[in-house]
């Protein structure tokens, strides 16, 4: 994969961001080892998602070695969908609940007003 001259956008990013399909990332993992790029992953959607199914077990490896990479950081959308990446990979992915519901167990309430 070319990823690039010194005036390519991959050049010019100071970040990468995938998301649905997590299988997307894989498409930036170049980025990341030869230019030192962060990437940053959320997933709302399975691991499997997309990957063909002669391919998933290598997926799954080349995940697991991209979570722990330290130019990487990948979350969830929710406990259960890290516990499955966590399940298929072994490697602990964090949660950040994209909508705050989460909250509402806690009390907490947002009623905006709008003032005429």
């Amino acid at each position: 994969l070319e990823v690039g001259g010194q005036d390519s956008l991959a050049a010019r990013s100071d970040v990468l961001l995938c998301t649905h399909p997590p299988y997307s990332c894989r498409l930036f993992w170049p980025l990341v080892q030869r230019r030192d790029k962060p990437l940053l992953g959320f997933f709302g959607g399975t691991l499997e998602a997309h990957v063909p199914a002669d391919g998933a077990r290598q997926w799954l490896l080349d995940f697991a070695e991209m979570a722990v990479h330290p130019r990487v950081q990948f979350a969830a959308i929710a406990p259960f969908l890290a516990e499955k990446m966590r399940f298929q990979t072994g490697v602990d992915i964090p949660v950040a609940r994209g909508f705050g519901f989460h909250v509402l167990d806690q009390g907490a309430t947002y009623f905006p007003r709008r003032h005429e």
